[in-house]
């Protein structure tokens, strides 16, 4: 699995993409201090 990172007003944002490009998108923002690992 690689992670992909971006940046926004000032902000670096780690992300990861699962599924095709013709699903319906859902975005999951997890707390400062939690690891992306916490989604079940």
């Amino acid at each position: 699995m690689t992670h992909q990172f971006t940046h926004a007003n000032g902000l670096r944002f780690c992300y990861d993409e699962f599924g095709g490009p013709d699903q319906p998108v859902i975005l999951l923002i997890m707390g400062l201090g939690t690891q992306m690992i916490a989604w079940n």
